[in-house]
């Protein structure tokens, strides 16, 4: 891919400028506006370099930035109805708020919540509600979801900060600078309704889109266009993305959530290769088009015999995959903590061979919440300027700031959020990575309810897959797998996917099973215990797929679907 000579100088004026340090007067200075201003605002009204350099900078002072974020939020919340029944206008440390504030579900705040739909102000935060975004709980209920201005202010400066930090990870500051490169994306769907109290809500990725007044012709760089999801789903929604995506030859970057998914499409791709090339080769489509996605797809919607010839040739060849199509690829972004982030290996045999990886980062509906720094990590910086956080330690004891975790240990997060959910339980188990200065670079490690737990062995559904595909890598590849812990037989039912041909012959169980029981302790243990030996079912290609539309029926944002290791009733059919 070409770069132009003035972007590859900018970038790399760009990236020795970024290595400048913030002088701590300066650092001094910004805390002190930060306790009467939100940080997230004072740094998004920042020139983009130099709000690079301070959010770094702030990383080196974890424990004040922290109580700073949350006692300006207090201050700022004090007249609200929340605020006032808890007393906000009397804390003053930390200790003060937790004394008043109790850890919160979701079901505390649902009548706040009933009030905020109506299109009521001054409820959980100051102000009103600028939308919802709608999201299901591990319940599987609805759950709506207020994001305030502030908010808003706080994801716009997350996604200018990661956008930086991608580049100067992943060695594309010019690439992002000259901005001739395509993006190959998968997209959530974009629709967006409204409350009875006319407040809109929807898929956080869609209302994201929709307030931020772009389109998507303003999109340049990207090559599917984002309202695709509305009008088609499945593996017609896969044939659309790829009809516009194989378009191009200089895609540089694939940015998804599930490393999975991304792989499902490339394989849909391979499959139907003869049709896409031959829509693109006539510049028509297979499906008939809405005006609005018409338009989206104006310019891939030409004739381009040339290019149609060159994917003919990777077809015949037996090598219609990213690795020729996109040879310019350079860097993906998906999830590649928990354990969706188990996939992302598997896909890295279709693309070039240089592709950096890096995490997308990780958030939930209610907020943002690490920014990768490093390509190859799960791992990112904990997002100490936008708002408080706590967490329960593993093994039981009171909650602690985010100066005071170790290295190496688990921790279920509590959120303090810029939308009204105080000291609130998301249900994430997150694990510590290590830190930069003193603010603990984490990643999300599982659901608190992704855990096998039939004699108290308490295994994680992350680990459990780690092990199992460890133990059968002599066998076959893993493509998807899931675990229902059987109570009445006190054993693990494990069905399997294999990528590609496989077959038992009687002996996975057993195989699996003297693996675990000598390379996992907390397994031994429960196998000495009372846990009788695994069964293993061997699926049929396709199955995976099939879980993943099971857990997102009813969901409007597909590429936001986590599916658990561990299930919680055994498999339709058993």
């Amino acid at each position: 891919m070409k770069t132009s000579l003035s972007a590859k100088i900018k970038g790399v004026i760009a990236l020795k400028l970024l290595q400048v340090p913030v002088p701590r007067k300066r650092v001094d200075a910004f805390l002190k506006k930060g306790e009467t201003c939100s940080m997230a605002k004072l740094l998004l009204d920042r020139k983009q370099l130099d709000m690079a350099r301070m959010h770094r900078a702030l990383f080196e002072r974890c424990e004040e930035v922290q109580r700073t974020a949350l006692l300006e939020l207090v201050r700022t919340n004090a007249q609200t109805v929340y605020g006032k029944e808890h007393h906000f206008s009397e804390i003053r440390t930390v200790e003060d708020f937790r004394r008043e504030v109790p850890i919160s579900e979701w079901s505390d705040f649902e009548e706040y919540i009933a009030d905020l739909k109506q299109g009521a102000s001054d409820i959980l935060f100051a102000g009103k509600t600028q939308y919802f975004n709608r999201t299901t709980g591990t319940t599987g209920a609805v759950k709506p979801i207020p994001v305030s201005e502030r908010d808003i202010i706080a994801r716009q400066l997350v996604g200018k900060l990661q956008n930086l930090e991608r580049a100067r990870a992943c060695g594309m500051m010019a690439e992002f600078l000259d901005r001739k490169m395509k993006i190959f994306t998968m997209n959530g769907t974009v629709s967006v309704e409204r409350t009875e109290g006319g407040v809109p809500i929807g898929s956080a990725s869609g209302i994201t889109a929709r307030l931020a007044g772009g389109s998507d012709n303003g999109y340049s760089m990207m090559v599917v266009p984002t309202m695709l999801a509305n009008h088609f789903e499945g593996n017609k929604y896969f044939y659309m993305a790829m009809r516009c995506a194989l378009f191009y030859r200089n895609v540089g970057v694939a940015f998804g959530n599930n490393p999975k998914q991304m792989e499902n499409m490339i394989l849909y791709a391979e499959e139907h290769a003869e049709e896409l090339i031959e829509d693109i080769r006539k510049g028509t489509s297979r499906y008939e088009l809405p005006d609005d996605v018409k338009e989206a797809m104006r310019e891939v919607l030409v004739p381009a015999p040339e290019r149609a010839g060159e994917l003919m040739s990777f077809k015949t060849e037996n090598r219609f995959i990213p690795k020729y199509y996109w040879p310019d690829l350079a860097a993906g972004f998906f999830w590649l903590s928990g354990s969706i982030g188990e996939y992302a290996d598997d896909l890295r045999a279709y693309l070039p061979k240089d592709v950096q990886f890096m995490d997308i980062g990780y958030g939930a509906s209610e907020a943002k919440i690490n920014i990768p720094l490093a390509a190859e990590s799960p791992a990112g910086a904990l997002l100490t300027y936008t708002l408080f956080y706590e967490f329960l330690p593993e093994d039981g004891g009171e909650p602690l700031m985010a100066h005071e975790l170790e290295a190496g240990k688990d921790y279920e997060l509590l959120l303090t959020t810029n939308s009204g959910l105080y000291r609130y339980r998301i249900h994430d188990i997150v694990h510590v990575d290590g830190f930069i200065g003193d603010t603990p670079l984490i990643h999300f490690e599982t659901k608190a309810g992704d855990i096998a737990n039939l004699v108290g062995e308490k295994m994680k559904g992350t680990l459990l897959l780690e092990k199992i595909r460890d133990a059968l890598a002599d066998r076959f590849g893993i493509a998807a797998l899931q675990i229902y812990p059987d109570p009445a037989a006190r054993r693990y039912v494990i069905y399997i996917e294999p990528d590609g041909d496989a077959e038992d012959n009687g002996d996975l169980a057993q195989q699996i099973d003297r693996y675990m029981t000598k390379h996992v302790p907390m397994f031994d243990w429960a196998r000495d215990m009372a846990l009788e030996e695994p069964i293993v079912k061997l699926m049929p290609r396709g199955w995976g797929q099939m879980v993943f539309e099971e857990y997102a029926q009813g969901k409007q944002n597909r590429t936001q679907v986590k599916v658990p290791i561990v299930r919680g009733e055994p498999y339709i059919g058993d």
